[in-house]
């Protein structure tokens, strides 16, 4: 479930899986924190902006799989411990 949830939404699976401050921390690094620092680099220079948007394009998809794999995992780790 928690992996589904993380497909959805970025952290929320973590949020489910009671890991609620790196859940939290996701969500607004990737719906807060990101976007303002595009529209801060478009404030400052056309070029810095393009930089940070291509990072940005090639990051976003990276932390979302791995957060995904992240709340896939522990939710495996914690069954087998149970």
């Amino acid at each position: 479930m928690p992996a589904v949830a993380s497909a959805a939404v970025a952290g929320l699976g973590q949020v489910f899986k009671g890991d609620a401050g790196k859940g939290l921390k996701i969500m607004l690094w990737l719906y807060l924190g990101f976007p303002m620092i595009i529209f801060g680099s478009l404030l400052l220079n056309a070029y810095l902006f393009l930089l940070v948007f291509a990072a940005f394009v090639i990051l976003y998809p990276v932390i979302w799989v791995f957060n995904i794999i992240d709340a896939y995992s522990t939710q495996v780790h914690a069954r087998r411990r149970a």
